[in-house]
Formats: structure tokens, sequence, C-alpha cells
């Protein structure tokens, strides 16, 4: 054979070897890739947004038993690793299962605006290193498998607002950035509940019914960036109980909103430059220096709109000092705003 058709010869087996190869690899990602049969999965609904993409939800809102809802997971999937799992406004789903998801993963997982009472420990157990986010918003909830969290090495998202939670054990997790526990009635909370979370950076309380919250309670989630507390009962804050570890230097904002909040005492507020502390509509009637001077000094934000401040002498140290100032719109008792009164008005104190 003359050497250039042996060379023609060896390319073209060689591009048909190369073709042959992609197609199976594409084969082979297109199957990954794939959701499973719509048919076998009924009422629940796959969807795959790019067939480039790996990128799959499943959404089983319109489940009506529990059957039905385990016999979706027995059917073929041929993607075992989804990106999230929504139930949304379903009625009928009450307990979450163990071996709930068979070896289907996921990264985040919804049960949204529901009558789901019991999570039980495993039901998410296969996604335990992929799952990101895990949401019970809005259900019935009384209890929660908190001890399962240290197990999720990827877990960052815990949403349980708006359930029936009350007691809430030390939460551990190297991996947990948010918390909401949100419009719970919520027991007295330990010193240590909180402690085992050192990459906390936001935690929601707010309508829980606390009516004390213990000093240092954040003194280990040292890069905690948002904490609310609002619509509380509770009606001093003592030192250091919103203090958080390392100076809490990340530390954005603070909500006591709508609170029953009269008093602070020296320190209960980090002093961190940048900080925004919202304490609009609670009752606090007066501004001590030594609360209040240091907050201010380090160029904290502070709203105090709708409390009755009487405005008097307690106040005299911030109206003559025009370094330092509260937000706009704080206002006396009386209807005037605090930016409007002068020095002379304090001659007596």
């Amino acid at each position: 054979m003359p050497y250039h058709c042996a060379t023609v010869m060896f390319i073209r087996v060689n591009c048909f070897l190369l073709m042959l190869l992609l197609s199976l690899v594409t084969f082979k990602v297109k199957g990954q890739w794939q959701c499973p049969d719509p048919e076998d999965i009924k009422p629940c609904h796959c969807l795959h947004y790019n067939v480039s993409s790996p990128v799959m939800d499943l959404d089983c809102s319109q489940v009506n038993t529990s059957a039905q809802l385990r016999n979706v997971f027995t059917q073929n999937f041929p993607t075992k690793e989804m990106r999230n799992f929504k139930m949304h406004d379903n009625p009928y789903i009450t307990v979450v299962e163990d071996g709930l998801f068979e070896d289907v993963t996921f990264q985040e997982i919804s049960f949204k605006w529901g009558h789901v009472f019991e999570v039980q420990p495993n039901a998410a157990l296969p996604s335990r290193e992929r799952l990101e986010s895990y949401e019970f918003t809005d259900n019935w909830l009384s209890s929660f498998p908190f001890e399962i969290i240290p197990d999720y090495t990827s877990l960052t998202h815990v949403w349980l607002s708006n359930n029936n939670l009350s007691l809430i054990p030390q939460i551990q997790s190297e991996s947990l950035t948010y918390l909401n526990l949100g419009s719970n009635p919520l027991l007295p909370l330990s010193l240590d509940v909180f402690s085992s979370l050192p990459k906390l950076e936001w935690i929601d309380l707010g309508s829980t019914g606390l009516t004390d919250i213990p000093s240092g309670l954040f003194s280990n989630n040292p890069l905690l960036k948002h904490i609310a507390v609002d619509r509380n009962l509770f009606t001093n804050l003592a030192s250091d109980t919103l203090a958080c570890g390392s100076g809490c230097q990340d530390i954005e904002r603070i909500t006591l909103i709508f609170g029953q909040l009269q008093t602070l005492d020296p320190g209960a507020l980090p002093a961190v430059s940048g900080l925004l502390v919202d304490l609009s509509n609670n009752y606090i009637t007066e501004l001590p220096q030594e609360v209040w001077k240091p907050i201010l000094k380090a160029n904290v934000t502070v709203r105090i709109t709708d409390n009755p401040l009487s405005c008097g002498c307690d106040i005299a140290w911030l109206v003559r000092d025009s370094s330092l100032s509260m937000a706009p719109q704080a206002e006396c008792a009386d209807g005037q705003t605090v930016d409007q009164l002068k020095p002379e008005d304090f001659e007596n104190c």
C-alpha cells in the first residue's frame, strides 16, 4: 500500500474512533442528566432547565398521600443527584418519613406552607453530604431532629420559622451559617444553645415570646452579621446580651423592633462601626450616657423612632455633643424630634 494511502487510512480510523468515543461520552452524560419518565413520577414534576446542564428540580406539591410520595422514589431516576425538592402548599403530607427519598439526593429540600408535624431523623440521610438547605417554614412542627445536623457536612441554611417549636437543644454544626427559628413559642434558651455554631452569620429569633436573652448568648459566634430578636417580651438587655465573639467585627444589623424593651445596660450592644441597631416601636424613655455614648462614638446607627423618650436631663449629653446623633426621626414623647433640641434647653441639667 502506498505510504500516503496508509496515512489517510490511519487518520480515518482514528477519526472514527474519536467520534465513537465522543458519542459514547455524550450518551453517558445525557443519561446522567435525564429526568425520570414523567408518567412514572406523577403527580410530581421534574424540571430540567437546560439539556447541557445537570441542574434538575423536583416539585411534588400536588401529591395526595404518603404512599403516592413514597412510590415516586421507587421509580427509575437516571439522575440520582438533583438540586431541589419542593413541596409547597400541601395539606396531605404530615410526616416526612425515614428513607423517603430512597437513594435520590438533593442540595435543597423545602416543605413550606404545609401540615408537617414530624420530620423523622433519617428522612434526608442519603443527602447528608450534599444538602445545603433544609426548610420547613410554616408547618406544624413541635419538635425537630436537631441531633442530625452535625452529620450534614454541607448544610448552611435551616429554616424552621412559623411552627410550634418550644424546646431548642444545643445545636452543633461546622457549616451552618443561617438559622431561622422565628415565630415559634420558644421556652427560655440555654446559654450554650448556639455555642457550637462557629460559622453562624444570620439568626432569627423574632416573635418567639422570649422574656429574657441570656447574657453572652452569642459569645461563640464571631461571624454573626444579622441578629433578629424583634417582637419579643423582654424589657431589659443586660451587659453582653447581644455582643458576639472576637469583638463581633462583622455584625451589620440587630433588629429589636416592636418589642417591650425599656432599658439597656452598658455593653448590651456591640460598639462596631457600620452596625445598624433598630429599636423602633419599643418603650424606651431615657438615653443614659454610659449606655449610648460608646455606641454612638463607634459610628453605630441607632433607629429609635416610636419610643416615648422623655428627653429630660438624661439626654443633655447627646444634645451638647454635636459630633454625636441618633438616626433621623428620633422623637420625644411630646412630638419634638431629638435633632431639634438645643443645648440651652438643658441649662438646668
